[in-house]
């Protein structure tokens, strides 16, 4: 009879950690570090893409700022950030936006550890002003202005559109409360 109980918590156990083990860390992960980039992925309008068809983007700096569109490179990088923008977008806060070096001629936001996101880096010695680049450590850089800033970056999108930009980067308003200014991305219609 204690065999039994025992067999019998035993499986009750095992079946509780076993729901915790279940394979649902792609719902959870925003990046499948397992998947090809030869794959298609779904963009909110139904449409399938890969490296060579990823949608363009908008950017929007604050709430009420100006829109600029951003065309991504055809290259991996450029991909697994495209797929993890979601139907809804990202509102990314930005919190170093005028205390760190070169802060007048560039923006950066930190992607989340938990991203893993492949570079293919080369040395880059000039930016010009609308281009947007990965860099190691999970940091998306766009240039407002142009720069010499040497490093090994990824490019992975464009601006080309540039007028108006360094104004709504500078003049993106620090959200009241909470002290970070706000940049809005979503997949272009």
């Amino acid at each position: 009879m204690l065999k039994r109980i025992l067999k019998i918590s035993f499986v009750i156990i095992l079946s509780f950690a076993m729901m915790g083990c279940s394979n649902d860390e792609q719902e959870r992960s925003p990046i499948n570090d397992n998947q090809s980039t030869s794959q298609n992925t779904t963009s909110p309008f139904g449409e399938d893409f890969t490296t060579s068809q990823i949608p363009d983007i908008t950017i929007q700096f604050g709430n009420e700022g100006k829109t600029f569109t951003m065309h991504f490179e055809k290259n991996d990088t450029a991909l697994t950030i495209a797929r993890n923008i979601g139907e809804d977008g990202r509102n990314l806060p930005i919190y170093n936006y005028d205390n760190f070096e070169n802060y007048e001629v560039m923006q950066y936001y930190d992607i989340p550890s938990s991203y893993s996101i492949p570079a293919s880096a080369q040395t880059v010695d000039y930016q010009k002003a609308g281009e947007v680049y990965y860099m190691a450590e999970n940091r998306v850089v766009l240039f407002y202005q142009d720069a010499h800033i040497p490093g090994e970056y990824t490019k992975i999108g464009t601006i080309e559109e540039t007028e108006g930009l360094r104004s709504a980067v500078e003049n993106n308003p620090v959200q009241e409360g909470w002290g970070n200014k706000l940049v809005l991305i979503r997949f272009a219609e």
